[in-house]
């Protein structure tokens, strides 16, 4: 989440025992400095951040970093956020798809956006998974 991304980036930063980039503003300016560098994949044309490749478009990420550096959560509501996410990807998403269906594995094609679903769901439903599994074994 773009909420979450600043924190995230700026505390895994600053836990580096080497970095010349202290922060994500840091990346940014790095980004923007080297455009030819850091956005061309290829041979590409690079315009408003984005890069053309025929008539493809390739994104660079580097809206997804100014949009964090420009959002301002509080933590409260930031868990909304994440409260809404993990209801919206666990609750009524894959927890009711198994139980409607009375299925054990969802399974889908490896370009669809399945995983956005999965991550939503949060990062302990799978660890929650396994050690239940084992302890039961």
């Amino acid at each position: 989440m773009v909420g979450n991304m600043k924190n995230g980036i700026n505390e895994y930063l600053a836990d580096l025992e080497y970095s010349p980039m202290k922060n994500l503003e840091d990346i940014i300016k790095f980004n923007n400095s080297y455009p030819l560098i850091e956005f061309a994949q290829g041979n590409l044309d690079i315009t408003s951040k984005m890069a053309r490749q025929t008539d493809k478009v390739i994104g660079t990420n580097q809206a997804r970093f100014e949009g964090a550096v420009s959002t301002h959560l509080n933590s409260e509501k930031n868990q909304s956020f994440v409260d809404l996410a993990r209801k919206i990807g666990r609750t009524d998403g894959i927890d009711f798809t198994l139980d409607h269906y009375g299925v054990d594995v969802i399974i889908g094609p490896t370009d669809s956006r399945l995983y956005l679903m999965c991550a939503a769901s949060g990062e302990s439903y799978l660890s929650d998974s396994l050690s239940n599994d084992s302890a039961n074994s």
